[in-house]
């Protein structure tokens, strides 16, 4: 098993610099223009995130399974590494927003801030430090539930597809929230974890597909879905994924060093690039230079919050050892096991599990597309 794929880093890159383009451009075309729609479509960047996300946590588990026949998920573990990994940086983004909100005299209370370091949503007025935050509480709320989607996948995949199709028809219904919207994507990462671990040779097909979906997804952005969370957004992202993951020359692109480099980094410039390029435009820098310049900063704020705690230093394994006793004892109070076996078969064949998404996603965009214009 590969400890890190260099390629996923570059998945990491196109998603952040999507995201930052989306904002860059927000300044630089207005919203209705062929140039504005195009740039604005870079919020799907958050969609392949969320892909990657599911693809990282579950691509060890699986790549043990697929070598061993089982592999074992220690649960206090999981729990710990991902504080540990999301936490300290996003906390100290936050006291860095607050410190230059205060110095500029911005309406955002202690409430509001509290409310960001405590992983809540926005309250009533909606105030954020960083419009980006709105990702991180649902993220790490779908950190909890990793477990039981990953041993569903293992023990029941075609119900897990099931579960999937069914999360986004209830973009219909009243059980539609961001978290339940945004699932589906997270769980089409596992899938194509499982399809890279495989060797599946799914290039063309998946890459047409994206395309396909990508469009479908574009002719919607303009409807102003909720935060824009679209079905065919999210199976673009798996079909881009999972594609490039089966195609050596698409993987060897995607981890040239300066992808990776802002792969690497992309995390810390996803945390602070949007406050940065607002106080730089509004102060007539141009736009696209701020994004520049926010990326660049994005880097530095990797090396001195990030890096600590993702390389193996010591405050790291201080954190870590502090994190998984306190999650024992949790764990143990709550009756929970702190680990558990995985075994059985992964999923269906190969092509069947993309044709399955494919189709999933492609019927599920078709619904959303008739209810809204119903």
């Amino acid at each position: 098993m590969q400890q890190r794929l260099s390629y996923v880093d570059g998945l990491r890159a196109i998603a952040v610099l999507a995201v930052v383009v989306e904002h860059v451009g927000s300044y630089l075309f207005r919203a209705n223009s062929v140039p504005g729609q195009i740039t604005r479509s870079g919020m799907h960047g958050v969609d392949l995130f969320f892909v990657i996300s599911g693809f990282c946590l579950s691509y060890p588990v699986i790549a043990r399974m697929h070598e061993c026949g089982s592999a074992l998920f220690e649960a206090v573990k999981y729990c710990a590494r991902r504080t540990i990994r999301i936490l300290p940086p996003y906390y100290l983004a936050i006291c860095i927003l607050a410190l230059g909100y205060a110095a500029t005299g911005s309406a955002l209370t202690w409430a509001d801030i509290l409310r960001q370091f405590l992983l809540l949503d926005g309250g009533p007025a909606g105030h954020t430090l960083n419009p980006s935050f709105w990702t991180l509480p649902i993220e790490f709320r779908w950190y909890a539930a990793f477990p039981f989607l990953l041993a569903l996948w293992v023990k029941a995949p075609r119900a897990f597809f099931l579960l999937a199709g069914l999360l986004v028809l209830s973009a219909a219904t009243k059980l539609a929230s961001d978290d339940v919207l945004i699932l589906p994507a997270f769980m089409l990462g596992i899938a194509a974890a499982a399809l890279f671990v495989r060797g599946t040779n799914c290039t063309a097909i998946a890459l047409a597909a994206a395309a396909v979906f990508a469009v479908i997804g574009a002719l919607r952005t303009a409807a102003n879905w909720q935060y824009c969370i679209h079905p065919a957004w999210q199976a673009a992202a798996f079909c881009f994924a999972a594609g490039c993951g089966s195609s050596r020359a698409l993987r060897s692109v995607l981890s040239a060093p300066p992808l990776t480099w802002i792969g690497t980094a992309s995390y810390s410039i996803y945390l602070i690039h949007y406050p940065l390029v607002n106080y730089l435009v509004h102060r007539g820098v141009n736009a696209a230079i701020a994004g520049v310049v926010a990326i660049a900063a994005g880097a530095v704020f990797w090396r001195i919050a990030e890096r600590p705690f993702t390389a193996d230093s010591q405050i790291r394994r201080t954190l870590l050892d502090a994190a998984e006793r306190i999650l024992s004892r949790t764990f143990a109070f709550l009756q929970m096991p702190r680990s558990f076996v995985l075994a059985g078969p992964l999923h269906p064949e190969p092509a069947a599990a993309v044709s399955v998404a494919a189709r999933s996603a492609s019927d599920a965009a078709r619904a959303v597309l008739a209810e809204s214009h119903g």
